[in-house]
């Protein structure tokens, strides 16, 4: 595909902000915990204090990287990152951790992103950037570097970028007592605003980050926006709106159940809705169109993202959901990690099987199957403890194509419905029945302006070609 840059980065993240007075450091690490689901490669701060930027940040667990560190200060921004880059030296990876730095004429800033730039090659023609890195983040801040000797004002900088770059990109960059965040003109990424009850601001990937701070709104595509140190909050500049395009595999899979989401389209389905209240009415809606329902089952679930699915499917068809597949407590996301090695030893070790499985016929709910590494270590655990029939349910279309906008869909050749039939899938993975909810019903239940891509293979053209 011209301009994809397959060999880029994309980087699948969480980001934060923060301006308060009180605490600050504390809920920032707290706030990026609460987004270690988004990132588990590395971690890093960037804030101001008596006029100096700091930044701290390495590879690991948030937990790991802020264990003997503490600092405190008023104004800040985060990072959890995980790449898609398959194999690379910890110097490497350690590089490219966020927050990354800049020099500009405005002084030292430093950026958080979340998303995939896929033109990034093109866009360094245009900005005539001459920088040998693999990462767009780097770019974005080579960018913003050069353009600061452009422009008069730091605003103008801004403007330039968000209307100068397509594609996917929710950013938080910190200047001296000012933090602005940014998110692209498609919505394709999420990102929230907060306030605290007389007191700061406090921005994020999800709202279940916000901790303390209620949820005002969501930034809005094409948005600049900007918190302050003294406790300010204004909306500096807005771009013409443009089709949204929200990404349907963050409501299935990536966002935790927890966050809410206010939706793309002004009064939609969505609004103030629980990612919860979503995979639920998903489950719900595959159920209703199970034709031949097997009544000597039961239903579970891959925990821990398709719980909420598989109680709706329960419901729709009317029968009992167990949680007879426990995820350990200790186990971390296996979709993001880097190679499949590690995602099938990983997987070996992510569950715990009830005992009384044995001779159940049983309906497994789960959100997609990419790779099938997790799906095909989990049905040879079934058979081996005596499970008889094995009916496999997915909450979406079978994914056929890869992501270009931030989202770790391996190339075709891995996936394993790449060129499979539904039936070939079934018979690779060795289970009774195999059923997918199909791109028509899923758009219905959504209602909104969202992204298929990776189901579909239909992409977003203003996002991959000028």
């Amino acid at each position: 595909m011209d301009g994809s840059n397959s060999s880029y980065i994309q980087d699948k993240c969480g980001i934060f902000a923060i301006a308060d007075d009180k605490d600050v450091y504390y809920k920032t690490i707290n706030g990026l915990k609460f987004l270690q689901h988004r990132g588990q490669e590395s971690a890093g701060i960037s804030y101001t204090k008596g006029n100096i930027m700091h930044t701290y940040k390495s590879l690991g667990l948030v937990e790991t990287v802020f264990n003997d560190f503490s600092d405190e200060f008023n104004i800040g921004i985060g990072h959890v990152r995980y790449s898609t880059r398959k194999k690379t030296t910890n110097s490497i990876k350690h590089m490219e951790t966020q927050p990354i730095s800049g020099n500009s004429r405005f002084g030292k800033f430093s950026l958080a992103h979340n998303g995939n730039i896929p033109l990034i090659n093109k866009i360094k023609e245009k900005y005539d950037i001459n920088y040998d890195t693999e990462s767009d983040t780097i770019i974005l801040v080579k960018i913003i570097e050069k353009l600061s000797h452009k422009y008069v004002t730091w605003l103008d900088v801004l403007i330039d970028l968000i209307h100068g770059i397509e594609g996917v990109y929710c950013l938080v960059i910190l200047l001296g007592n000012e933090i602005y965040a940014i998110r692209d003109a498609h919505g394709v990424r999420p990102l929230c605003l907060g306030k605290r009850e007389n007191g700061g601001y406090c921005i994020a990937s999800e709202s279940r980050a916000l901790q303390e701070y209620h949820l005002i709104r969501d930034v809005k595509p094409g948005e600049i926006l900007c918190i302050r140190e003294d406790l300010t909050m204004e909306s500096l500049y807005q771009r013409k709106l443009i089709k949204n395009s929200f990404c349907s595999f963050e409501y299935i899979y990536f966002m935790k159940p927890d966050s809410i989401t206010h939706g793309n389209t002004k009064g939609g389905i969505f609004k103030n809705k629980l990612v919860e209240n979503i995979r639920y009415q998903l489950g719900y809606e595959l159920g209703k169109q199970e034709a031949h329902v097997d009544r000597t089952a039961i239903v579970l679930s891959v925990p821990n993202t398709p719980i909420p699915a598989a109680k709706g499917f329960a419901r729709a068809v009317d029968l009992e959901y167990y949680d007879y597949i426990e995820k350990r407590k200790d186990a971390g996301r296996t979709f993001i990690l880097p190679t499949d090695k590690e995602r099938i030893d990983a997987v070996e070790k992510k569950y715990i099987f009830h005992p009384e499985l044995k001779n159940h016929n049983v309906y497994i709910i789960d959100d997609s199957i990419v790779r099938g590494i997790t799906f095909k270590s989990i049905i040879k655990k079934l058979k081996n403890i005596g499970v008889r029939k094995i009916h496999i349910r997915i909450t979406s279309p079978p994914v056929i194509s890869e992501c270009y906008y931030g989202i770790d869909i391996p190339t075709k050749r891995e996936l394993i419905a790449h060129e499979k039939s539904v039936l070939d899938i079934r018979k690779e993975l060795s289970v009774t029945t195999l059923k997918y909810m199909d791109i028509k019903s899923i758009k219905k239940v959504f209602n909104e302006n969202i992204c298929t891509s990776c189901f579909d293979g239909k992409y977003n053209q203003d996002l991959l070609s000028w």
